[in-house]
C-alpha cells in the first residue's frame, strides 16, 4: 500500500484542554471500520504539525486529517503551502477536537459527526489559501489573520482560559477590551505601491466567517470564491469553471454555435460592496455599489468587447451570468436592463440579501430573458435549516419566473441533490446551462 492511498492523521493531543487525547480514540476507529486507511503520527509541541506535514508530503503522502481544532489545520497547510512544486494537490480533512473549530463552521454545526460522515463518503471541496509576507518569512492559512484587538484576544485566551471553550473567547474580548488601544500596522495588499501606516483597533483578513467558534466576524467571507472560471493555475486544487474547455467541446460537437465567453474581474477588497445593489445589514454593507454595475458592464465591458471582436449583437446573442454574489448582481442587472440581456446565468444565488429584497422585486417583474438556467444544491449551507431555506429562496424565483410565462423550453432549473457552494459544483453544472441557453436551432 503506497502512502497516496492513505490518510495521515496528524494528532494534537493537546488540542480542547487535552479533551482531544480522550475523544480520538474512538473517531478514528469509526474511520477505520468504515475503511479508511490512515497512519497517525501525534505532535508533542509548538510547530510540529507543520514540520510532519511537510515531511509526510515528501514521502508520498497527499491525503491528511487535523485532528484538534484550528491551530492544528494552521500547522498542516504551512507544512504544504511554502512548496509551489505540487504535482499534485493536497487534501486536508478536519476531526475538530480543539476548542474553537471555527473553519469547520463554514460547513456545518454538526462537528465530529459530519466530518465524519464527509471523509466517509469521500466529499471534497476546493479551498481557498491566503498568505501573508512579512519581515520574518511567510505565512498561510485557511481561516483567518488577525492583528491587533482581535490577536490579542486569541493569546488572551490561550494564556488565561484555554480550558473554557467559548465562554474562555468570550471573557478574553472583555479584558481585553479594557486594556482598548490603537496602533498602527503597516502593509501592503497585493502588490500595492503605498504602505498603510493608520493606526487601527485591529486588521483581520478573513478566508471565512467565523471566530471563536461562533462568533460570525466576517458574515460574507467564502472559503472559494477565487477567480476560478478559466485557469486552473491560479485555481486551488486546479478547481475551475472549466469554462473554455466546455465551450469549446460543445462548439466542436456543434451543439452551440461559436462564441466569446468574458470574465469581468471583481473589486477584490470592495467585491461585497460591486456585487450588492441593496443597504444590507447582513452581511452589513451601508453604502452598496451594484446599482452602478449595470452601466459598468453597459458603458466599459460591452462597448471594449465589441470594439476588439467581430461579435453578433442583440439580446439573443447576448448573455450574462455568474455565481454566488454574482449571480445575484446578474440578476439584478437582468431586472435593472431589460431586453439587453436574451440569457442568464444564476448558479448558486445569494437570494437572501438584504431581506431578500430582490425575490419581493422579481414578483412582479415581467420582461425576463429569453432563456434563464437557475441552479442551487441542496448542501450550500452546511446547515440543515439555512439548506432548506436557500431551496426555498430559489424555489420562489422560480414561481416568479413561471408567472411571468417562462415554460420549460425558456426555463431550466437544478435543484442538485447534496451538491455544495464551490467551483466544482459549478463546473459540473456548466455544459448544461451553456447548452441550454445557446444550444442551436438543429442540434
Amino acid at each position: 500500500m503506497s502512502n497516496a492511498d492513505s490518510f495521515l492523521a496528524v494528532v494534537n493531543p493537546a488540542a480542547g484542554g487535552g479533551r482531544c487525547r480522550k475523544l480520538v480514540p474512538k473517531a478514528l476507529d469509526r474511520l477505520r471500520a468504515g475503511g479508511i486507511k490512515l497512519e497517525v503520527v501525534e505532535t508533542t509541541g509548538p510547530e510540529q504539525g507543520t514540520q510532519l506535514a511537510r515531511e509526510a508530503y515528501s514521502s508520498g503522502y497527499r491525503r491528511f486529517i487535523a485532528v484538534g481544532g484550528d491551530g492544528t489545520s494552521y500547522e498542516i497547510v504551512n507544512g504544504l503551502f511554502p512548496r509551489r512544486d505540487f504535482d499534485e494537490p493536497a487534501t486536508l480533512a478536519f476531526l475538530p477536537l480543539g476548542t474553537g473549530n471555527s473553519f469547520l463552521r463554514e460547513f456545518t454545526d454538526r462537528g465530529v459527526e459530519y466530518a465524519i460522515e464527509a471523509i466517509l463518503a469521500g466529499r471534497s471541496q476546493p479551498c481557498d489559501v491566503l498568505r501573508l509576507r512579512h519581515t520574518q518569512g511567510i505565512l498561510h492559512y485557511i481561516n483567518l489573520l488577525s492583528m491587533g484587538f482581535a490577536a490579542d484576544v486569541a493569546t488572551l485566551r490561550a494564556r488565561r482560559f484555554s480550558g473554557w471553550g467559548e465562554l474562555g473567547y468570550q471573557s478574553s474580548i472583555f479584558v481585553t477590551l479594557a486594556r482598548f488601544r490603537r496602533r498602527p500596522f503597516p502593509l501592503r495588499v497585493d502588490g500595492e505601491v503605498e504602505i498603510d501606516r493608520r493606526p487601527c483597533l485591529f486588521l483581520t483578513f478573513n478566508n471565512s466567517k467565523f471566530t471563536g467558534g461562533t462568533m460570525m466576524i466576517a458574515p460574507n467571507a467564502e472559503v472559494n470564491d477565487g477567480q476560478n472560471l478559466f485557469d486552473r493555475a491560479t485555481a486551488f486544487a486546479g478547481v475551475e469553471w472549466q469554462v473554455d474547455e466546455t465551450a469549446d467541446r460543445l462548439i466542436r460537437q456543434e451543439v452551440i454555435p461559436p462564441l466569446i465567453i468574458v470574465g469581468t474581474d471583481n473589486a477584490q477588497g470592495d467585491r461585497i460592496k460591486e456585487f450588492l445593489p441593496y443597504r444590507s445589514f447582513h452581511p452589513p454593507v451601508l453604502r452598496p455599489q451594484g446599482k452602478r454595475y449595470p452601466d459598468f458592464l453597459m458603458n466599459e465591458v460591452m462597448p471594449f468587447v465589441y470594439e476588439r471582436y467581430r461579435i453578433a449583437r442583440g439580446p439573443e446573442n447576448t448573455g450574462l451570468g455568474g455565481s454566488s454574489l454574482g449571480a445575484l448582481i446578474s440578476l439584478y442587472t437582468a431586472m435593472d436592463r431589460p431586453g439587453v440581456f436574451g440569457r442568464l446565468l444564476l448558479e448558486s444565488p445569494s437570494l437572501f440579501i438584504s431581506n431578500r429584497r430582490i425575490l419581493k422585486y422579481s414578483r412582479s417583474f415581467r420582461q425576463w430573458p429569453e432563456k434563464v438556467f437557475l441552479a442551487i444544491g441542496t448542501r450550500e449551507a452546511g446547515r440543515d435549516d439555512k439548506d432548506k431555506q436557500v431551496v426555498e429562496d430559489v424555489r420562489e424565483l422560480e414561481k416568479s419566473l413561471r408567472r411571468a410565462g417562462l415554460d420549460d423550453s425558456r426555463l431550466l432549473v437544478k435543484i442538485d441533490e447534496g451538491a455544495s457552494h464551490n467551483e466544482s459544483e459549478w463546473a459540473k453544472r456548466f455544459p448544461d446551462a451553456l447548452s441550454f441557453l445557446f444550444r442551436k436551432a438543429d442540434a
